[in-house]
């Protein structure tokens, strides 16, 4: 059996806490003096907590365990009791309790995080808490985004994570439910100091691309015993054509100084992938500075429709399969994308960047979509496609302001200048409120401790006309998530 952790304790008045009713939350960080030092008191004396800072530990629910002045048995104990007693009697003092021994643990596990003390398992990746199957709660080392308001979103209505600010939190029963399994990628102190200069410019300067007008693939359309479905096959010219361009758009992003690049989906290929880790590479070599990552156009192969994200030295981090098939129409008739059953979604761990996901087109806007992000709780979303619509995606992308969590998508010119174009898909439907709006490159959204409209980005004048030979121009829309620098932001 292992050995017993604070993060085994923490994990047990999360899984509690989680089931409290909003009035609960609502009141808890109004409570009165007379209440609250009583309540403090108690855990003081049952914990045996020696107070340092007095007037610190008396700060509503944001208090600190002092090190080295508690012992974990004399935690334990405190705790099962009260959680026994909230079992038999719920009352809500005995709530304000838990709220305020989770607030506790998680300034006092800090500690143990930042500056490895002697407290539980110091862990840079994986679940931290060794209970997780019996309560149902999974604690991991939060990675935070440069633009999370530091409040952690209390302003907006307290719940337990809230209060953990120091950690993210998965409900393993909520996990379940989605119906997806999740694989978390750990790169938290991987791109230290490129987060410290996109930290002292205030920004995370985005480039993306619409790459091409050319017709880039062919629609392949058949069934499976079951249903239609349809293929992609990448035309070979379009391959070769494509190549320079994407060599030349990555070179320019260098020039502008992007920090994330992302390419349209649909448009890559296995040989264009190896192109664009050699030139990263390259160019890294000569003490060019690349972007911190590069997000390929996805590559539809083997019934398989997924998304490489490349480091900027070139290195591959991961690789996002589509998760939800597209439904196409032609002639009357629906056909199903054929895509190999795949429920992994990739979570990049980044430290100034949080949560990243990479959902591919229809998969952002699917109604699973939402029971992933509630999984998840990213803070920043990139999304590429190739698609005609683009009203459904600014509408799912706005519904995460108020969660921190920006929304980058980036759209394809092909689709959007040929709209009856067999070769193209359209993922959406364009609503009457958008159908006299000109169409969409793609956009930004602006969330977080600086709020502003959504950045979005047109077709050039280039775009207006169809030049069958296909644009010549190498187009790099650049854009700008903005944030206010906290003090505690390098922790």
């Amino acid at each position: 059996m292992a050995e017993l952790s604070y993060y085994d304790i923490l994990a047990k008045l999360v899984s509690v806490a989680k089931g409290f009713s909003n009035e609960i939350y609502n009141i808890f960080p109004a409570i009165t003096d007379n209440v609250s030092k009583p309540l403090l008191q108690e855990i003081i004396v049952k914990c045996h907590i020696t107070i340092v800072q007095n007037e610190a530990l008396f700060s509503r629910w944001l208090w600190v365990f002092s090190e080295n002045s508690v012992d974990i048995e004399d935690v334990n104990r405190y705790v099962i009791d009260i959680l026994s007693k909230e079992k038999e009697t719920r009352t809500k003092m005995n709530s304000f309790k838990i709220l305020y021994l989770i607030g506790g643990l998680n300034g006092f596990l800090m500690t143990s995080l930042y500056h490895k003390s002697k407290h539980g398992t110091i862990k840079e990746s994986g679940i931290l808490n060794n209970n997780s199957n019996e309560c149902g709660i999974a604690l991991f080392k939060k990675a935070k985004a440069l633009w999370e308001h530091r409040s952690g979103g209390t302003e907006k209505g307290l719940n337990y994570t809230n209060l953990l600010s120091n950690f993210y939190v998965q409900d393993l029963k909520m996990k379940e439910k989605s119906g997806y399994k999740y694989e978390n990628i750990w790169c938290l102190q991987d791109f230290k100091t490129e987060i410290e200069q996109i930290q002292d410019n205030k920004a995370l300067t985005i480039g993306m691309t619409g790459l091409s007008d050319l017709k880039p693939f062919k629609i392949i359309l058949g069934e499976n015993g079951l249903n239609n479905t349809f293929k992609v096959q990448l035309l070979p010219e379009f391959e070769e054509q494509i190549i320079p361009k994407i060599i030349s758009i990555i070179k320019k992003a260098c020039k502008d100084s992007v920090d994330i690049l992302i390419f349209p989906e649909m448009l890559g290929s296995k040989k264009i992938n190896g192109k664009i880790q050699d030139t990263l590479f390259e160019l890294y070599c000569n003490e060019i500075k690349t972007p911190l990552f590069v997000i390929a156009p996805s590559v539809w192969d083997s019934n398989k429709n997924e998304l490489t994200v490349f480091n900027h030295t070139g290195e591959e981090i991961l690789v996002q399969p589509k998760f939800v098939p597209y439904q196409h129409e032609e002639d009357g008739v629906k056909y199903v994308e054929d895509l190999e059953y795949n429920s992994t979604i990739k979570v990049l761990h980044i430290d100034g960047l949080g949560r990243v996901i990479f959902p591919i087109c229809k998969s952002f806007i699917s109604p699973s979509f939402k029971d992933i992000t509630e999984v998840t709780k990213p803070l920043l979303i990139l999304c590429p496609s190739y698609s005609t619509g683009y009203y459904d995606f600014e509408v799912e992308a706005n519904s995460f302001s108020s969660v921190d969590c920006n929304v980058v998508w980036c759209n394809c010119c092909r689709a959007l200048k040929h709209p009856k174009d067999t070769s193209k898909i359209t993922d959406t439907k364009v609503s009457d409120t958008a159908k006299n709006k000109e169409p969409l490159l793609g956009f930004i959204t602006q969330n977080g401790n600086i709020y502003k409209p959504m950045e979005v980005f047109s077709l050039d004048e280039c775009c207006k006309e169809y030049n069958e030979n296909g644009c010549k121009n190498d187009c790099l829309k650049k854009g700008e998530i903005n944030f206010k620098v906290n003090s505690d932001s390098k922790k």
